[in-house]
């Protein structure tokens, strides 16, 4: 709201502001003072702030689309976990590929039609629709908003148009050096480059990792440097992307990351050895970022 209307608006990240957080004296006076002490301090380069990158107009627009398709696509997998627990339970077996196929709407008919009876598989076909629903609406929506930003990024810069175009710009390089990776489609780029929006933010691969929470918890205690599980900061969405990616990744058997897995699986365990994976396709995306050059093997 502050940044559009010309105010010099600075983000900082809580959990650095130690006298607000640790103070049992919670008042808008108190906690106003103590901003105020930080921001003269930081403005004269006496202490250094984690300044978060503050996403606004068009890039808050595309991601909040993207969240939505995570959320409802999340929402449409588990209901077909429902189903097919639900369907075993009660003994309704069926063909395997029509099971692996609840998109076709033949086939959700077809369960429809051989167990009538059950109302509540019907229920859950009923949300799957639902959900299904949903997606395909929201993904007419981020390519619509994809032709538009397309067709923005080609216009000619003016004065009055010049932060439009530069940010389409910048959004359609990006989507394009990210579908160049094998796994990503243009789907995935898209929400991928809603969550990075910029990669000059990030000095370093270890900076990215560290900002959507892929990085270990370190613990230093005697000497000795101990890491643990990852820390789950920053935006749960993108831990979520990688996850799907490490998937495509498994299930068509790309060379790199799945040999990576199946060597490291019996030793690791699961998921390390899925957020191993994941940690390096974020490398991957970052260096074609940066480089700004297409993915070559």
């Amino acid at each position: 709201y502050l940044v559009p209307r010309g105010v010099d608006a600075i983000l900082v990240d809580p959990k650095n502001l130690k006298l607000i957080t640790d103070s049992h004296k919670k008042t808008d006076e108190h906690d106003s003072e103590i901003l105020a002490k930080f921001l003269r301090l930081y403005r004269r380069g006496e202490i250094e702030l984690s300044v978060s990158y503050i996403v606004q107009d068009v890039d808050q627009e595309i991601r909040d689309i993207c969240r939505q398709r995570e959320r409802y696509g999340k929402l449409k997998g588990q209901t077909v976990q429902r189903i097919k627990a639900h369907m075993r339970r009660n003994s309704e077996y069926i063909e395997e590929e029509v099971l692996d196929n609840f998109e076709t709407e033949s086939n959700r008919d077809r369960i429809r039609n051989m167990f009538c009876d059950d109302l509540a598989l019907g229920n859950h076909l009923d949300d799957y629709t639902y959900y299904l629903g949903k997606c395909l609406k929201l993904d007419e929506q981020m390519s619509r908003f994809y032709k538009k930003s397309k067709n923005l990024a080609h216009q000619k810069i003016t004065l009055e148009n010049e932060a439009s175009v530069l940010k389409a710009q910048r959004f359609m390089e990006g989507v394009s050096l990210l579908e160049s990776i094998p796994g990503i489609g243009l789907t995935t780029a898209i929400q991928l480059q809603s969550m990075i929006v910029d990669i000059d933010r990030f000095e370093s691969s270890d900076k990215m990792r560290s900002f959507f929470g892929l990085a270990p918890n370190v613990r230093n205690s005697g000497g000795k440097t101990n890491h643990g599980h990852i820390t789950k900061c920053g935006d749960p969405m993108m831990r979520s992307i990688l996850s799907r990616v490490v998937n495509v990744y498994r299930r068509m058997k790309i060379p790199d990351i799945t040999e990576f897995y199946d060597t490291h699986v019996q030793s690791m365990g699961k998921m390390k050895a899925r957020i191993a994976c994941a940690n390096k396709i974020l490398d991957r995306i970052f260096s074609v970022l940066k480089r700004g050059t297409p993915f070559r093997f």
